[in-house]
């Protein structure tokens, strides 16, 4: 149980709070893109708000990636005295 608890801590929940940075950014960008080429397309409110999803979703993923990444590297240290 405590092996499964440590999986979805390190590894599951960081990739999915990746994922959903990835899918913030690239919804920012695309309507930011969009909004360049043809003005209009989304409004004040929206791009708002995806600006705001994107915020979120990077002060989130920051600390679970730092988590996950010292947690590998905490594995490979016992490897390297071997």
């Amino acid at each position: 149980m405590f092996v499964i608890l440590l999986f979805v801590l390190f590894y599951v929940v960081p990739t999915l709070t990746v994922g959903f940075f990835v899918c913030s950014l690239y919804r920012y960008i695309k309507a930011r893109k969009t909004n360049k080429n043809a003005p209009g397309t989304f409004s004040d409110e929206v791009m708002k708000e995806r600006k705001i999803s994107l915020i979120v979703s990077s002060v989130l993923a920051v600390p679970f990636i730092v988590t996950a990444v010292c947690a590998i590297a905490l594995a490979f240290r016992p490897i390297a005295f071997m």
